[in-house]
């Protein structure tokens, strides 16, 4: 769907440009573009042919502005997908998504309609695609084999333009699978702070501390990439006159450690 509406945007944009083009030369005329004419002036519509010049500017600003559209979507460039689905675990379904900017998603369900945005830092990224790439893209099979417990099953996605890549697991011996496995991880988990704050600061406000105090281990345990995302909860908590003062103040202090990059004091 993203690709259609830019594509509608992109024609409606040449058809405005070809028509200001062909007007100046040609006064009222009609730019075709996929079969329909559209009108310039007052008056019935009416379909008439382009003088050269006209036709001319209607085909280089479609071909232009398709060409950079192009390039807006290869802009979009590599990214990679992490589920793992546990019936036995809480949640029974973790999905996230990250691209090469650093930006993506998390969701607990396959059809969950709001996912908890992520913005990861640049060099959370790149250590994460730089795994990616040991791993050849997933292109190779991950799975020991050994009769080991179940923990959930596993699956690694890789996609670059007409490049797809899958690969699932149970249990892995490579060593960089088992630090990308960790790397989602601990992407997920920031993610489930940030709904964990979100739900208790709206239906338990009591468990406001313990909540921030898990936040804060985990940042500690520098076991929090995309920590950022917790900023505008934990900067609302901070200025929330309603939650108790303890609460307020290991909030703001946690969001001045996130933004300072360091380990936020003991409270």
């Amino acid at each position: 769907m993203k690709f259609l509406d830019g594509s509608r945007w992109l024609l409606a944009g040449a058809r405005r440009s070809a028509r200001q083009s062909a007007g100046r030369g040609a006064g009222r005329q009609a730019c075709h573009v996929g079969g329909r004419a559209d009108r310039i002036g007052p008056g019935p519509a009416r379909s008439l042919q382009l003088p050269s010049a006209g036709k001319t500017a209607c085909s280089t600003a479609i071909l232009g502005l398709l060409f950079c559209a192009s390039l807006l979507f290869a802009a979009d460039g590599p990214r990679v997908e992490f589920i793992k689905s546990f019936p036995a675990s809480v949640p029974a379904y973790a999905g996230l998504w990250v691209d090469k900017t650093g930006k993506g998603e998390y969701k607990e369900a396959p059809d969950d309609d709001q996912p908890v945005p992520i913005q990861l830092e640049a060099s959370e990224t790149a250590a994460i695609f730089d795994l990616v790439g040991k791993l050849n893209n997933f292109s190779e099979p991950l799975e020991s084999g050994l009769k080991v417990a179940f923990t959930g099953e596993k699956t690694f996605r890789y996609q670059d333009g007409a490049t797809k890549n899958e690969v699932k697991f149970n249990y892995s011996q490579n060593p960089d699978a088992q630090l990308l496995l960790d790397w989602f991880e601990r992407v997920a988990a920031t993610s489930r702070h940030v709904i964990n704050l979100k739900r208790t600061a709206q239906f338990d406000r009591l468990g406001l501390d313990n909540a921030l105090l898990d936040v804060q281990a985990a940042f500690d345990a520098n076991r929090l990439p995309g920590a950022h995302e917790l900023l505008p909860m934990l900067d609302r908590i901070a200025k929330n006159k309603s939650a108790f003062i303890r609460v307020q103040e290991r909030a703001a202090s946690l969001a001045a450690a996130i933004r300072a990059g360091k380990k936020a004091p003991p409270r």
